[in-house]
């Protein structure tokens, strides 16, 4: 009897319990000088990110969010952040994060300074 209980009571425990984290999380620092100018005049940066492959764009998720105050908040892209529209656009293999003045005045030339992207990778079962 003492046996049975000691079996069935270690049985309920697992080390992990089970439990599987099927998202990924990558943290850039993109630095005022390292955007790029568009002939539009909005910025851009482009995130080389192997990891981001066929799956994510057909069957899984990917989330991006950006902080413009040293990872204190995270605004979840598209936002306006500063002054700034911020949008995001995915392939495989990159991430291109794309800002813009919303109201388009020439006599506001955007000026980002450092921020922080975050971006997510999720599994997720696919339902047709």
């Amino acid at each position: 009897m003492i046996a049975l209980v000691g079996v069935l009571g270690f049985s309920g425990c697992s080390k992990d319990d089970g439990y599987y984290n099927p998202n990924r999380t990558f943290i850039y620092t993109i630095n005022a000088n390292e955007w790029s100018l568009n002939n539009d005049g909005s910025i851009s940066y482009d995130i080389n990110l192997p990891e981001l492959t066929d799956y994510y764009i057909t069957d899984g998720f990917v989330s991006v969010a950006i902080s413009a105050d040293g990872e204190q908040t995270y605004e979840i892209i598209p936002t306006t952040v500063d002054g700034i529209a911020y949008s995001a656009n995915y392939a495989v293999g990159s991430v291109l994060i794309r800002g813009q003045d919303p109201l388009v005045d020439p006599n506001y030339p955007i000026d980002p300074g450092a921020v922080v992207v975050k971006i997510v990778l999720s599994d997720s079962d696919f339902v047709p």
